[in-house]
């Protein structure tokens, strides 16, 4: 047998003949003729330098070497016929996987979910959950809405909004807002709550408000999500993105303890490969996160 392998143009003749026992049968499930199949059989045969069937005069019969090839040929018929029925599901109705931290995700982008699938109704909008940074190129995630400066290498970054931030709490202390910079020492003596995805948050803040809060009783936990969960419960006090929690400050479970929020210098960004630039639910998908992210108001309440 040749090291090189055969055209693939001969393969679905082989594998229909192989599979239904029959040239007359394989011609008519491939609209062609049954000397069509038999001429292509025996060019396959010719390259291989093997027999691939045994004759006979009603039916025909792999040989050993027919055997194992028709398991080869019905992998790779399988597996175009499989990738192609993927591809024109894709085309009629895209899947575009976002992922995005999980406060954004919950109090922001599922909210704003329905709206986007009654403009869209022919693309499969999935909103996925991460605290890591962007890692795009994977099956797991298509786009990324990421907080931070926007440098990512090697991948197209969008601004939606930018940031800043405040302190924030669940308003049990009347005693504390809103607090002016010559009254922001009265953070010294609250729990903070950090976000192990930020772990120097408060050192950063307390350098921006001239004050030390070295010596403060700390609590930590594992993302934004839970941080902001816990100044609800009364358990501290917490550092809020604005604008990503205005609708918690809005809706009275968060109090912002600061007249004026803190700039950071960062955003919130859409980031993805350019590759996906011919993502046919790019365009719908980029608006609506301009949408909905990019009119938030950027002032506490």
């Amino acid at each position: 047998m040749r090291s090189q392998p055969p055209p693939m143009q001969f393969l679905p003749a082989f594998e229909a003949a192989a599979r239904l026992s029959s040239f007359k049968l394989a011609a008519e499930e491939l609209n062609v003729t049954p000397s069509a199949i038999s001429q292509q059989i025996k060019g396959l045969e010719q390259l291989l330098g093997h027999p691939l069937f045994v004759r006979h005069p009603r039916a025909v019969e792999l040989t050993r070497v027919g055997l194992r090839y028709f398991e080869l040929a019905s992998e790779i018929i399988r597996r175009y016929r499989d990738g192609h029925r993927a591809i024109s599901n894709d085309l009629r109705t895209p899947t575009l996987r976002v992922s995005a931290m999980t406060l954004v995700a919950y109090d922001l982008l599922i909210p704003a979910l329905p709206r986007f699938n009654i403009a869209h109704p022919n693309i499969d909008l999935r909103i996925e959950t991460s605290e890591l940074p962007v890692e795009l190129g994977t099956e797991r995630d298509d786009i990324a809405v990421r907080v931070g400066p926007g440098n990512w290498p090697g991948l197209t970054a969008h601004k939606l909004c930018d940031l800043s931030v405040t302190v924030v709490d669940n308003g049990a202390d009347p005693d504390l807002a809103p607090l002016r910079p010559a009254d922001t020492n009265q953070l010294a003596r609250l729990t903070l709550i950090h976000s192990r995805t930020h772990v120097d948050d408060w050192a950063q803040a307390a350098q921006a408000m001239g004050i030390d809060l070295s010596a403060n009783p700390q609590v930590f936990f594992n993302d934004s999500f839970s941080a902001v969960a816990a100044a609800e419960a009364g358990s501290g006090v917490a550092l809020g993105l604005l604008p990503i929690i205005q609708k918690r400050i809005d809706g009275g479970s968060l109090r912002s303890l600061l007249a004026r929020p803190i700039p950071i210098g960062m955003g919130i960004w859409l980031v993805y490969p350019p590759a996906l630039e011919e993502h046919p639910g790019l365009p719908a998908a980029r608006q609506w996160l301009e949408d909905t992210l990019g009119g938030l108001s950027t002032a506490p309440a």
